[in-house]
């Protein structure tokens, strides 16, 4: 497990050119850093596959941001997985 200075666990590994990269809010850092500390405090390897599969879905995200189903959500532009 490693922690980064903004406080969030396991973030992934800067890779050559743009596909698959993305830039997650400070609001998300943080909430993401709460899931692993609740999560940790029973079992941290658990915790961090959690982050390892957020992570990855941020970067199939990325990579394929049409990815997913068009819904009638509240705020236009939104889609679901």
């Amino acid at each position: 497990m490693r922690r980064l200075s903004n406080g969030c666990v396991n973030a992934p590994k800067i890779e050559k050119g743009n596909v698959g990269k993305f830039i997650l809010a400070p609001e998300a850092f943080h909430d993401l850093d709460l899931i692993w500390a609740f999560i940790a405090s029973d079992n941290p390897e658990a915790a961090d596959r959690v982050l390892e599969a957020a992570y990855g879905i941020c970067k199939i995200l990325a990579e394929y941001p049409e990815l997913g189903r068009q819904r009638h959500f509240v705020k236009p532009g939104l889609s679901d997985i």
